[in-house]
């Protein structure tokens, strides 16, 4: 065994010794071998071999180390600590826009020239989850300006009041109202070579009504939406005149299959009595029925309402109307420009209240019976859009075709100091744009224009009376330091004519097609009004106004005989309380 150990210990010496002078012949470049005599002791001969030594370059060692694992073992320990609350103070603000403060009152009075007074007043409750009550008026008046004559009696006067309620139970919202109107309008018109006393000099007529709505509020789209209305008016004109009017609505709207559809069933209900001092009595009666299915649907940029309306005149020349009720629109460049196309139409009714608005000068003692206008069409194709947030715009060209379209003209029974309705079958093309420009903050620019072209097809002498062929409104509203607030308006019609009981040397006589003669056509002339006003804000309850109206002083004529007053001036306050 002793003998093992020495010969392993000294073939281990001569390895060693041998990398050792191998690496020092390595560097003198020295033979590679190397011859070794070993004489042993003992009995057991031990034959070396020659070592031949192979070269090789070193080799870095990795650097690159294993990440040792650990896993622990605890025991679970409960620990008893006792919590210890405190109350701080908010993390973070509210982002939310505060609501605008409320004021329960707001009164509005000013007075000017003519004796021009004007009153504005309402009161109602703050804002409330119960529901919410309030009650309205107003008064505007004026001693005259209209007559070149001041003989003439041409005052006017309109006095209203209105007093509502609206009460929430759960998802239903219960409106109530009631109303009154008085209006006085005088008769300044016509043929002033004729006095006409077989016919007042002013026609006074009031207005009282009841309206109830009841609608919800559903969060769930999946559920009906309903919006309900009942109304019924009486307008009365002392022991001549009597008009009942009932007024139904309902809608609804809901969902099929994420189809948005929505059904409007409307009815309304009028009779209209005159007992003149001398004649018999004139009874009118009117009964429209209509009913608007419709079915929406969006795909991408294609947004489209597909309908029809079926209307029913019971006493009407035209029994049934059924019109579709479509539109179209694209959106492009991400609603910069939005083309659209849209066909429509129905019945509009021509009774005794909804025509004041538009002719004050209606005799009390009409005999012919209003009847309702047809729109049996309405195209209309246009462009909508915005190129910037400041910049808004609209571009459409309409065709619409009616039957017995609602004219006036003078009455020759009383030398034009009454206005009389004349029904006409026309059709009517127009163009328009309209645009509204905000170049900051406090300065916008408003502004239309309109072409129409008139066609009739009753009667190739008869003309759009009254009605202008061009008109354009420009508007502008500046701010200054959020204390003054200017604005004004100017409006322009051209290209109107008019048929008055009266001639002149440019007047043309016509006549129906029954060769009934119905007066003279005439230029009704340029029409062109400029206002403007200023209003100061002492703060936000108290400001002080100022009216500038018909800055051009031109007594513009509005109908056969009719003009408006010369410049008017007015000032006045408003206060919130």
């Amino acid at each position: 065994m002793r003998i093992l150990l020495s010969l392993r210990t000294i073939l281990f010496g001569i390895a060693l010794t041998g990398c050792i002078q191998s690496h020092e012949l390595w560097a003198t470049e020295i033979l590679d071998t190397l011859d070794l005599d070993v004489t042993f002791i003992g009995d057991r001969e031990v034959l070396l071999q020659d070592a031949h030594k192979q070269l090789h370059w070193p080799e870095a060692s990795s650097l690159q180390k294993a990440k040792p694992t650990f896993s622990y073992s605890m025991l679970p320990k409960r620990l008893n600590v006792q919590p210890e609350w405190k109350r701080n103070g908010p993390v973070r603000l509210r982002v939310d826009q505060p609501l605008p403060r409320l004021y329960q009152g707001f009164v509005q009075a000013g007075l000017g020239n003519f004796i021009s007074p004007s009153l504005d007043f309402s009161y109602t409750d703050l804002r409330s989850r119960q529901g919410t009550w309030g009650i309205r008026g107003t008064h505007h008046s004026s001693q005259g300006g209209y007559a070149d004559i001041d003989s003439i009696d041409d005052r006017f006067s309109s006095n209203s009041a209105e007093i509502w309620a609206k009460r929430f139970y759960g998802k239903e919202a219960v409106e109530l109202s009631t109303h009154f109107k008085r209006e006085r309008n005088s008769y300044f018109g016509g043929d002033t070579a004729f006095s006409v006393s077989s016919f007042p000099a002013f026609m006074r007529y009031n207005v009282a009504g009841l309206r109830l709505a009841v609608q919800n509020f559903n969060a769930d789209s999946t559920d009906i939406r309903h919006n309900a209305t009942l109304s019924y008016d009486y307008l009365w004109n002392g022991d001549t005149l009597r008009e009942h009017n009932f007024d139904m609505g309902l809608k609804l709207n809901s969902f099929v299959e994420d189809v948005p559809v929505s059904l409007y069933l409307h009815a309304n209900i009028d009779q209209f009595n005159i007992t003149p001092g001398e004649g018999n009595p004139t009874n009118a009666k009117q009964a429209v029925i209509d009913l608007h299915p419709s079915i929406q649907h969006k795909a991408g940029k294609i947004s489209t309402r597909l309908g029809l309306g079926l209307w029913v005149d019971a006493q009407g020349n035209t029994p049934f109307l059924i019109v579709p009720e479509a539109e179209a629109s694209i959106s492009l460049l991400r609603d910069l420009f939005i083309p659209y196309v849209l066909i429509e139409g129905g019945v509009r009714q021509n009774r005794y209240q909804t025509v004041l608005g538009d002719n004050p000068f209606i005799s009390s003692l009409i005999e012919d019976t209003l009847r309702n206008t047809y729109e049996k069409i309405h195209l209309q194709a246009g462009l909508r859009g915005s190129i910037t947030k400041a910049f808004v715009f609209h571009l459409s060209a309409s065709h619409e075709r009616f039957d017995q379209f609602l004219l006036w003209s003078s009455n020759l029974e009383s030398h034009g100091k009454t206005i009389a309705p004349l029904f006409r079958d026309m059709n009517r093309s127009s163009i328009q744009a309209d645009a509204t420009w905000q170049l900051d903050e406090q300065f916008t620019l408003i502004g239309s224009i309109q072409k129409s072209v008139y066609n009739f097809r009753d009667d190739s002498l008869s003309s759009a009376w009254n009605l202008p062929t061009f008109q354009t409104e420009i508007g502008a509203v500046y701010t200054w330091k959020e204390k003054v607030r200017f604005s004004s308006q100017l409006a322009v019609q051209t290209g109107r004519l008019t048929l008055q009981s009266w001639g002149d040397a440019d007047s043309e006589s016509i006549y129906s097609t029954s060769d009934d003669f119905l007066g003279f056509q005439s230029e009704l002339g340029a029409y062109a009004q400029w206002n403007a006003q200023v209003e100061y804000l002492y703060n936000g309850r108290l400001s002080g106004w100022v009216h500038f109206d018909n800055l051009l002083n031109r007594p513009n004529r509005f109908l056969p005989g009719y003009n408006s007053q010369k410049f008017r001036f007015q000032m006045g306050v408003s206060y919130a309380f």
